[in-house]
């Protein structure tokens, strides 16, 4: 298993959403630190 969540991945890896979830909260909190 990688690590790295990559958009590219949701082509493989659809329906459970969970990696988008992860990303998207990382990014949420990425925007709140800066």
């Amino acid at each position: 298993m990688q690590k790295k969540a990559k958009y590219v991945d949701e082509d493989k890896c659809r329906g459970c959403g969970l990696c988008a979830t992860i990303v998207h909260l990382r990014f949420l909190m990425n925007l709140t630190l800066d």
